[in-house]
């Protein structure tokens, strides 16, 4: 459970960094991840607030990001805890 929180975390890190510095190149891999996550959101019409864009181009909104990441952050969290 501990590796899949690594993970978990990071890819949550990775996420925001297209937020925290939206110009650089250090956003590329993050902006790709959200992209990703994004149009498979949007296909599986999961949609609600969490995805933005249009016409085709679609990725994670900072909300998208918070619930995809936090919410299993949060619940690995506390099953370690209660272990």
């Amino acid at each position: 459970m501990l590796v899949l929180l690594g993970v978990v975390g990071l890819c949550l890190i990775i996420s925001l960094v297209p937020f925290i510095y939206p110009d650089t190149i250090m956003n590329t891999p993050g902006a790709w991840l959200n992209h990703l996550l994004g149009t498979i959101l949007e296909a599986l019409e999961i949609e609600y607030g969490l995805v933005a864009g249009t016409a085709g181009v679609y990725a994670l909104s900072l909300r998208g990001v918070l619930v995809l990441f936090g919410i299993p952050i949060v619940l690995l969290l506390y099953l370690m805890r209660t272990r």
